[in-house]
């Protein structure tokens, strides 16, 4: 986290390279993307998505990025998985790229050991163990 000479890998996603960077300055962490043309040179512009050191500092909690599913076909849309504390818990919340935000009123869940994903824009699938029986010895569905 603290070398100055990481390579910023990312997923390649409608015209953007999507990548999650840590250093110094930003511990916790910046969901960022930049275009693939200015991904290909030596110094990508890159434009921040969320900031998780401004949203701890915001709301209070350490949130840790655990990834994005985002909606097919536009991508302008995902949900968004952070964990409160690191473990393996985590919540969920819907954000909107374009705008840089979480969507008010959106899709929303509570830390938990669940999975997400997207049928349609106004759909989530969630897996989920709603009793103790349907769980893992490790607490997943």
């Amino acid at each position: 986290m603290t070398a100055e000479d990481n390579i910023a890998v990312g997923a390649a996603i409608a015209g953007h390279v999507y990548n999650f960077w840590q250093d110094k300055t930003n511990a916790l962490g910046l969901w960022r993307r930049t275009t693939v043309a200015s991904y290909k040179t030596d110094k990508p512009e890159w434009e921040t998505i969320i900031d998780f050191d401004q949203l701890a500092a915001k709301e209070g909690i350490k949130w840790v990025f655990g990834g994005a599913v985002r909606l097919y076909p536009d991508f302008n849309r995902c949900l968004v998985s952070m964990s409160p504390d690191g473990g393996d818990a985590s919540a969920m919340r819907e954000f909107d790229i374009a705008a840089k935000s979480f969507v008010e009123g959106g899709f929303q869940a509570s830390a938990s050991k669940s999975g997400f994903g997207w049928l349609d824009e106004d759909t989530v699938i969630v897996s989920a163990a709603f009793e103790e029986a349907d769980k893992t010895e490790s607490g997943y569905p």
